[in-house]
């Protein structure tokens, strides 16, 4: 399988395609890059959990509205994200639990200021090693 996820260029946002081999994947795949996008992850413990309870029917809402949680907790908490596993994603109700650690400036240095994922362009393709989508971040 190619890479779990790639920067594009873009004209005034951020641009990422990812991958997975199924929804599953394809979700986790995007919060890492997310994470690698906003600081460096290899910097960040999994010292905390936390657990999310988000509706999402398809691949491209599940993966818009864990994006979106994620820069939320950072806005809100300034939590980093390290790893993203999906628990549970039975009909509309996706369970995920994100590990990480609260910023500090000392550790991590930001890279991008993101202020969403939009829907702008976002379709989600099946491929022959499984499914692939642009998503464009607002900065």
């Amino acid at each position: 399988m190619a890479k779990r996820f790639e920067f594009l260029p873009h004209t005034a946002d951020i641009a990422m395609r990812v991958r997975g081999r199924d929804p599953v994947r394809l979700v986790q795949n995007a919060a890492a890059g997310l994470a690698s996008c906003m600081a460096s992850p290899r910097r960040v413990r999994a010292a905390d959990e936390l657990e999310l309870s988000l509706k999402a029917a398809t691949p491209a809402e599940g993966m818009i509205r864990l994006l979106n949680e994620m820069l939320f907790l950072f806005d809100t908490r300034r939590f980093l994200c390290r790893r993203a596993r999906i628990q549970s994603w039975e009909g509309s109700e996706l369970r995920v639990r994100l590990a990480g650690e609260t910023y500090d400036p000392g550790r991590h240095r930001l890279k991008a200021s993101v202020k969403a994922a939009t829907y702008h362009g976002l379709e989600v393709r099946e491929t022959p090693d499984g499914l692939e989508a642009t998503v464009v971040f607002d900065v």
